[in-house]
């Protein structure tokens, strides 16, 4: 169990420095959550968090609000 942990982290990590280098994501998911900044727009992303569901959401996936609306819309 511990090494299918470790080969999804190290996917997940592989994913995120592609979509930093294709321009998707602004900076890391570390590095925006301790700067509390939003991984797709680079703005300050707490500020942008309207609801709790949204402040919760940025903690999760650190998208901002709008940004998290915009990339998965209610159908």
């Amino acid at each position: 169990m511990e090494k299918i942990s470790a080969n999804l982290t190290d996917f997940k990590t592989a994913l995120e420095n592609k979509l930093i280098k294709a321009g998707m994501f602004k900076m890391s998911k570390k590095e925006a959550l301790e700067k509390e900044l939003c991984i797709i727009c680079g703005e300050p992303a707490l500020a942008k968090c309207t609801t709790d569901a949204g402040r919760k959401e940025f903690f999760i996936s650190a998208y901002c609000e709008p940004c998290f609306d915009e990339a998965f819309p209610e159908e």
